[in-house]
């Protein structure tokens, strides 16, 4: 049974639940012994006051499949809930800055810094539709975001979370209450999902409350594998005290090698005081083991806007970056054990702080700002944190003025900092994208390619232009690198929230690459996603293996036989092949063009006594292209009884179905055919297929390989049904032995194929 906490109402999640032969337990959240940070090893003397959150409640669930949960909740839809207005941001008493950031007057197609560190420039190496309004619910913003692994892409926004391949074909879409196992009543905002290489798991969260925010959860889902269609084991952790519900708001999180954190905005539900940043960590040891949780969680009322970098190399700390409600300031500290209260150290004051942006302008001399609120649709906060090897980098939108402050603009400020083992972070210049004044760029997401390549995507609007999706990048040691258009919006944008924030991945598979998604406006003025892998790659994919070729079977001879050409796959260290080509030369000829496919094979006719030549060469996803690899010279040869012993007695049969218009045959067991040949590369087996026919074994070299039947229910003549292959030419041997099958003992030898 759930506490009564966590309310007894499950209405239609009982019957899913059931439908998929879910368990439901309880468990209480066990939380380490915690304590004030201590000030000795800090790098700086300000007090930082963590209070211990009380003990969560969870609510344990899984679901044996996401896609049966998505196909079961068809049936059972649920009306959307937008998320409480007044919870999205947090004042703060007074901007440590009071001046917009002034950048020198010029023109739109002026990068702001130029690159130092050559790269080569972001391109597009797959883009198709993301969800949009409709499918999500009708939430806005959408807070799109994305994981990837070498399998399957997982984008979420507002309510629903679809699942496809990597080409973009969906494979299963669900609402995102069922895959938290919400129930009947909560409504969830802000989901976000990653993937985990280190232990092989997908990682989602989201926040969620009833109507009044009188009872909400932060809620927690781990797959069961890579597979996210499959099971998913989920955590719903009750926010609601005697005294305070409170509300768990804006939520992000995170992933080391021995712990997932999670932090959000702690307000009060019914009154939206705020309480602090909020920081939640739980042992993947607990998580794995299925019994109670083992964790830690503490708010720390100096701050809000907490976030968990994506931990995107092997390490156990996790780094956090927080704006401090004085003054805006910036700061960093590192959790790097599982109790907030006295393992979150190394408090940094980085020295900058975040400002309030303006409201982005858009087409036709419209802002995106919510007069009902009196807030514009993006504000100053973090919108995303991601680490890498030492490196720290976090995003926000940023006033920029050309004209000493009379007006200013949105910029994507990008910040970053250098962490080491123990110790404070370094701050390091940051970069502020703008294309110039009178133009908006803003809500940025981003990512680190495996390579170290920090990737932002972004939107960007004028007073004249609808809302455009951009990305940009930095190579390690580098600045911007050439902007890359990626989509535009189609109209006037009839929302006024935007964001909150933007999904950039990590692809697993090439060190050169992320998967990215944002929303530009649709046509009808609502929201649409897009899903896109960048890539920036110069390098040229290797050599393929050399081609090595096998005579196709079971097939049936005529003036040519089918082989299959193989090779070993080309490397392609940033982006990986996406295909190979292959070109053929016939008798010494020119070579020409014969296809391209995205396996390690490909099947051609070969005519009987004509020399082949083939090249193949390898393709990356963004038509890289690497050097040919040529083939030797293939010739196909058929002999009919020249190079064969027959042992024993053999007799002979004429007719025009046979090959050559011959067949030799025998039907005592114990008696063999071996063939020889020289240089050759294949020898393939032709006989015949009759009710009358049996069963033979073939030897191969002295080595018994298998045994074949020839028996079918009607005839068939000159059947290909057995090959061998080497990788070099040279002599050998192929006997074919008369099992002697009872009632059906005949075994024809008609022809043999030879590839050299």
């Amino acid at each position: 049974m759930r506490p009564a906490a966590t309310r007894a109402a499950l209405s239609n999640r009982v019957q899913i639940r059931r439908a998929l032969g879910a368990t439901i337990v309880s468990v209480l959240l066990l939380t380490v012994a915690v304590g004030p940070i201590a000030a000795a090893g800090q790098a700086t003397s300000k007090a930082s006051p963590w209070t211990k959150a009380p003990s969560r409640t969870v609510s344990r669930s899984h679901i044996a499949s996401a896609k049966m949960a998505g196909e079961l909740a068809v049936g059972m839809p649920r009306a959307a809930q937008q998320k409480p207005l007044p919870l999205r941001s947090v004042k703060i008493s007074r901007p440590r800055t009071a001046a917009p950031t002034l950048l020198p007057k010029r023109s739109a197609s002026t990068a702001l810094a130029p690159t130092i560190v050559s790269a080569p420039d972001l391109e597009i190496a797959s883009q198709f539709d993301g969800l949009n309004t409709n499918q999500g619910g009708d939430f806005q913003p959408p807070d799109p975001w994305v994981a990837i692994n070498s399998t399957y892409v997982v984008q979420v926004v507002n309510s629903e979370a679809r699942i496809s391949n990597r080409l973009g074909t969906e494979i299963s879409s669900l609402p995102t209450w069922a895959l938290f196992a919400l129930p009947s009543g909560q409504f969830d905002s802000d989901a976000r999902v990653i993937w985990d290489a280190t232990h092989g798991r997908w990682i989602a969260s989201s926040l969620s409350f009833n109507g009044d925010s009188s009872s909400n959860y932060l809620n927690l889902a781990v797959s069961d594998g890579i597979d996210p269609t499959a099971g998913w084991a989920t955590y719903n952790f009750s926010y609601d005290t005697p005294s305070v519900s409170f509300f768990p708001d804006y939520p992000s999180v995170a992933s080391s090698n021995d712990k997932i954190v999670l932090t959000d905005d702690l307000f009060d539900g019914e009154t939206s005081d705020f309480y602090g940043a909020d920081v939640f960590a739980i042992t993947w040891s607990s998580i794995l083991g299925g019994a109670s949780l083992v964790g830690g969680e503490c708010y720390n009322t100096d701050f809000s806007h907490p976030r968990a970098a994506q931990v995107l190399s092997s390490s156990s700390d996790v780094h956090l970056i927080m704006e401090a409600l004085s003054d805006g300031g910036q700061w960093y500290s590192r959790l790097n054990g599982i109790d907030p209260c006295v393992n979150d150290i190394d408090f940094t004051d980085l020295g900058t702080s975040f400002q309030a942006p303006p409201a982005p302008r858009q087409s036709p001399g419209d802002t995106l700002f919510d007069t009902v609120t009196g807030t514009p649709a993006i504000d100053q906060r973090p919108t995303d944190a991601v680490w890498q090897s030492g490196q720290l980098w976090w995003v926000s939108t940023f006033p920029v003025s050309y004209d000493g402050g009379a007006t200013t603009n949105d910029a994507v400020a990008i910040w970053h900092a250098t962490t080491a083992s123990s110790g404070p972070a370094t701050p390091e210049a940051a970069e502020f994208i703008n294309a110039g004044d009178g133009i908006d760029d803003f809500m940025g997401g981003i990512g680190l390619t495996k390579n170290g390549t920090l990737v932002v995507v972004y939107s960007e609007s004028t007073s004249s232009t609808f809302i455009s999706l951009h990305a940009n990048q930095i190579p390690p040691g580098g600045s911007l690198g050439t902007p890359l258009h990626l989509d535009d919006g189609d109209a006037s944008y009839i929302g006024e929230r935007w964001g909150d924030y933007a999904g950039v991945a990590m692809d697993p598979t090439g060190y050169g690459s992320v998967w990215a998604t944002h929303e530009v406006p649709d046509v009808d003025g609502t929201w649409r996603t897009d899903v896109v892998r960048l890539v920036g790659d110069n390098d040229l994919p290797s050599l393929p293996g050399i081609a090595v070729p096998s005579i196709v079977i079971p097939t049936t001879l005529g003036s040519s036989v089918p082989v299959r050409l193989s090779w070993s796959a080309a490397a392609d260290v940033s982006t990986n092949v996406a295909r190979y080509e292959v070109q053929q030369s016939i008798d010494s000829s020119g070579f020409d063009g014969i296809g391209s496919t995205t396996g390690l094979s490909i099947v051609r006719q070969l005519n009987i006594n004509h020399n082949y030549v083939f090249q193949v060469r390898a393709i990356d996803a963004i038509g890289n292209v690497g050097p040919w690899r040529v083939s030797s010279t293939f010739h196909p040869y058929l002999y009919q009884t020249s190079g064969t012993v027959f042992t024993g007695t053999w007799s002979s049969q004429t007719a025009t179905a046979y090959s050559g218009g011959s067949t030799k045959y025998a039907s005592v067991a114990g008696r063999y055919a071996t063939f020889t040949a020289t240089t050759a590369r294949a020898i393939a087996f032709v006989t015949t297929k009759a009710s009358s026919r049996g069963s033979f074994k073939v030897y191969v070299d002295g080595v018994y390989k298998t045994t074949i039947s020839t028996y079918a229910t009607t005839s068939k003549y000159r059947q290909v049904v057995y090959q061998f292959n080497w990788t070099t030419p040279g002599t050998h041997k192929i006997k074919i032995y008369v099992v002697g099958t009872a009632g059906h003992p005949r075994v024809d030898v008609d022809a043999f194929v030879v590839l050299r």
